[in-house]
Parts: structure tokens; sequence; C-alpha cells
């Protein structure tokens, strides 16, 4: 019954997408994020899901909704740059050829729809769809985990999810989970698609609350500094800043009387650096990869780490590659100095294009919900890139999911601008015309 289910989602992304187009695209970004392959047990786990429906999204835009397309921009040429500077890292120069390839598969993918997203995610109402259709496909990973983590006492390394998949229960979800709590504040005051009402606030704040306890139960200190992270900047963004500052305090109080005493020992570990055997792994590693980089400032294409031999042995007696567990670090080592200076600066365009638009949407009162989206896609930005310092994800898609709405985001405030602009006008015009008739009637 469940691959029946799961199927039937599939499905209706196609059937919407006759009519809707742009439905295609949310079916895409469904796939990216709840993984449907992963949770059901026949008839679509051996289909290319991910690639069937891209296809048709492009074949939707391109065949019935080619309108109002978005300006050429920086990020959509730099996302471009970045996918062709990949290809080149793992055709030509791939330290480790076959993992380099597997990984440029997914990647690719990944750059490309981020590119092509603002040309079909155009409208609030698109907008809206996009962000709710990330939430609930991420939210099945964390949900559950979530829920079992605060109603049993959890353990470092128990597996409390519900499939196999890239967000298994490690730092990986803890970050995700954190980065939407921004994104689910905004939906929470803002939502079209579904009413406003006290029900649908509490689904959001359940969708909060869960997303706290699946970080609590991953015992994850990455988990713990995105927390922190995300309490700052939502004290930073709030209107009654003493408020959320006590109310904050006796949760962290509440907190430290109510954790056990393993989560709290492996938390006061962050202080440690020095002396812990994983923080000095990664301290190994980028030193490497740094030094690395040096000498191959092309970088070494994907997966250049199972070449450090900085883990552990293998079964076979030779020694393991150790993991960036770093964004940066990631992008440099793999794609070199031009890759990372790719990266830096679609990160530094993400936060013009979104500040910018916060900024000209202040002239519009009906446009808060642009200003509190920008606020709430920076801060998930921040998130990302504060969990992504301790776990390699710089090529991983909600990332590039964001660089993607910040272009959405910037053109629809554009439109409006125009559109304003337009009316102006024509209400100059037909003043002017008014004059002129009055004049020569007076005449």
């Amino acid at each position: 019954m469940r691959s029946l289910f799961v199927t039937f989602c599939y499905a209706s992304f196609f059937i919407v997408g006759v009519v809707a187009p742009f439905a295609l695209t949310l079916g895409y970004l469904w796939v990216d994020s709840f993984f449907p392959q992963a949770l059901a047990y026949s008839i679509i786990t051996d289909l290319r899901v991910s690639q069937i429906i891209g296809i048709a999204a492009f074949a939707g835009y391109f065949l019935l909704d080619r309108r109002d397309p978005p300006r050429v921009c920086l990020i959509t040429v730099l996302l471009v740059l970045l996918a062709g500077w990949v290809t080149l890292s793992t055709f030509f120069w791939a330290v480790v050829p076959g993992p380099a390839v597997d990984r440029w598969n997914v990647v690719v993918k990944t750059l490309i729809f981020a590119a092509f997203i603002p040309y079909v995610i155009r409208s609030r109402v698109q907008i809206e769809a996009f962000l709710q259709i990330w939430l609930f496909g991420f939210a099945i990973n964390f949900l559950p985990p979530g829920i079992k983590a605060l109603i049993s006492r959890p353990t470092y390394g128990h597996d409390l999810g519900i499939a196999t998949t890239s967000l298994s229960n490690d730092a990986r979800l803890a970050m995700i989970a954190l980065m939407l709590v921004p994104i689910i504040l905004f939906l929470r005051r803002h939502t079209k698609i579904l009413p406003v009402n006290w029900l649908t606030s509490a689904m959001y704040l359940t969708i909060i609350v869960m997303a706290f306890g699946a970080s609590y139960g991953t015992y994850e200190r990455t988990a713990i500094i995105v927390a922190a992270v995300l309490a700052a900047l939502t004290w930073l963004t709030s209107r009654r800043k003493v408020l959320f500052g006590v109310a904050l305090a006796m949760l962290t109080l509440l907190g430290a009387y109510l954790t056990p005493t393993d989560w709290q020992e492996r938390m006061t570990t962050i202080t440690e650096y020095n002396q812990e055997a994983s923080a000095a792994r990664r301290i190994v590693v980028w030193e490497w990869t740094f030094n690395y980089a040096l000498e191959h400032p092309l970088g070494g294409g994907f997966n250049l780490y199972y070449s450090n031999q900085l883990g552990g042995v293998n079964p076979d007696g030779s020694k393991g590659g150790l993991a960036y567990h770093n964004d940066f670090f990631e992008v440099l080592g793999e794609q070199g100095w031009p890759g990372l200076a790719i990266f830096l600066v679609l990160i530094a365009t993400s936060v013009f294009y979104l500040r910018g638009a916060a900024r000209r949407a202040r002239r519009f009162p009906h446009l808060a919900w642009c200003r509190d989206l920008a606020t709430a896609l920076q801060m998930a930005l921040v998130l990302q890139l504060t969990g992504g310092s301790f776990i390699a994800m710089g090529f991983h898609p909600p990332l590039y999911m964001i660089f993607a709405l910040a272009i959405s985001l910037r053109e629809y405030v554009h439109r409006v601008e125009k559109a304003s602009e337009r009316a102006t006008g024509a209400i100059s015009g037909f003043a002017e015309r008014g004059i002129a008739s009055s004049a020569q009637l007076s005449g």
C-alpha cells in the first residue's frame, strides 16, 4: 500500500502538470527532498524518478509556459559557470574518476535545475507552493525522529529514521531541520495556499518542535551550534527582544534540566576541540586539503578525499579517506580556487539580491511578505553555512534552492515595481491629457 500511495503522489505531479506546468518543477523538488524511491517497496524503486520528472519539467516550461522569463542575472551565470567547471574537473583531471563521475551526475543536475527554477517559479503562489513542498518533503525525514526523540530516550548513533536516505540520523538531518525553521515561521504568518487559522498555526509550530526534537535526538554537536545561531538570528529579527530573550533563557535552563547526562557530556566536548579526536581529525583533513589546493590550484575533482589516506583502515588493509567536514574545504579541494571563488560569489550575490529585494519591497505595503521571506531566506542561508562548517554539504541541493529563490524573489519585486511605474505613467498621461483638454476648452 505504501508503494502504491507514494507512486500515486509521484504521478499526481504529472497529472497536474498538464494544466499547471510549474507543478512539474514542484515534483522535482518533492523527489529531491522526500526521496520517494527510498520509501517505496516497489513500482518506482528502480525508476530514475528525479531524471524523469526533471526532463518533464523542462519540457513543460518550453512547450507550455514560456512567459515572463527572469532577467539574466549574475547568479544564473555563476550556476551555469560552476556546472561547466565541475564538468571539466570531473572528466579531465579527477583524481578518483569513477566516484567523481557518480558525484558529478548528481551535482550537475542540482546546478542546472537551480538555474532553471526562476524561469518557472515566478508568482507569489508559485513561490509559496515551492516553500510548502520543500518543507513537507523534508519533514518526512525529521518528523518521525523528532517524535521518537521526544517520547523516548535517544542514544548517539541510533537510527531513528524511517528510510535510508541522504538525510540519515546525523548532523545533516539536524541542520536541514533547523534551517527550515525560519521558512516555517514565514509560512505560518504569510501562507495563502493554506488557511490562516489556529489549526494551521498549531501545525507549523508542531513541525518546529519536531525539528528541534530531531536535532536533539541526533546527539550531534553541529546541531547545538546551528540551534544557537538560529536563536541569535531570531532574537536579532524579533520585535520584542527583551521578551524573547527571557523566554530563550528559560527554555535553555529547562533544556539543561531535562536532557540526559550523556547528551550534556557530548555537548560539552565542543569546548575541548583541541583534545577531542573528531575535531582533531577535521583539522588534519583541512590542512591536507589546503596544502593540496596550493599544489593543485584547479582541484582534484569530486570525492578527492578518497585519496588522502587519513581515515581508518579498510577491510583490505588499505587506509581510507577522511571526509572534509566543511563546505568551503570541500569546494576548495575538489574544484580548486576557481571553484571556491564561484561558490563564494554565489553566496555573496544571493545575500545582495535578498537584501535588495527587501529594501525595494518597503515601498509597497502589500509586499510585506517579500521582506519577511528575504529575511527568512537569509537566515536559512546562514544556518546552512553554519552547519556546513562542520559537515561537507557544499553541493547539497538545499543551498542551491536558496540561490534560486533569491532570483525568484528579486524578479517578483522587480515586476511589481515595473507594473507600478506603468500604472503611474498611465495616470500621469491621463492627467496631462485632461489638463490639455481643459486648456483648450478655456481658450
